[in-house]
């Protein structure tokens, strides 16, 4: 049950409606303001709007990252790279057993308002891609073809 929770709680968040790139100027300041006390060491920072608010991507040392702030400046949602060995080791167990002929492209460790966390791995296989999400231990609850 509580997998089926994090479900209807994530797929809006994961697969919402493209975000536009919008100019600095155009964040309202209670926005930037938010984010500067989040990330104040953050480099090049690009905006963009979407239906939750305002979507910041910008580079920490050298780890790509993005935060969702709705427009009170309310951190939604945060998006990093996951490196490897971070990985849960049922997650990676399962991606060499169900996909072994895939190549990993792209993990990504998204963690909620609430602290909820999602990885969400990208693989492909010539011309295929995949997209799959495990829970926070590792267990599969969404494939997307």
């Amino acid at each position: 049950m509580k997998r089926l929770l994090i479900v209807f709680i994530f797929l809006p968040l994961l697969f919402a409606s493209q975000a536009q790139s919008i100019k600095e100027a155009n964040v309202p300041e209670k926005v930037k303001k938010a984010f500067s006390n989040y990330y104040p060491e953050a480099s090049n920072i690009k905006w963009n709007k979407d239906k939750r608010g305002f979507e910041v991507n910008f580079k920490l040392e050298d780890m790509q990252a993005s935060l969702v702030l709705n427009p009170d400046g309310k951190l939604l949602e945060t998006k990093t790279t996951a490196l490897l060995p971070e990985l849960p080791q049922n997650l990676l167990d399962y991606i060499s057993v169900n996909y072994k002929d895939y190549k990993i492209e792209n993990q990504e460790k998204i963690v909620d308002y609430e602290g909820t966390i999602i990885y969400k791995i990208s693989l492909s296989k010539r011309k295929l891609q995949k997209i799959l999400l495990f829970t926070d231990d590792g267990h599969l609850f969404k494939n997307n073809h």
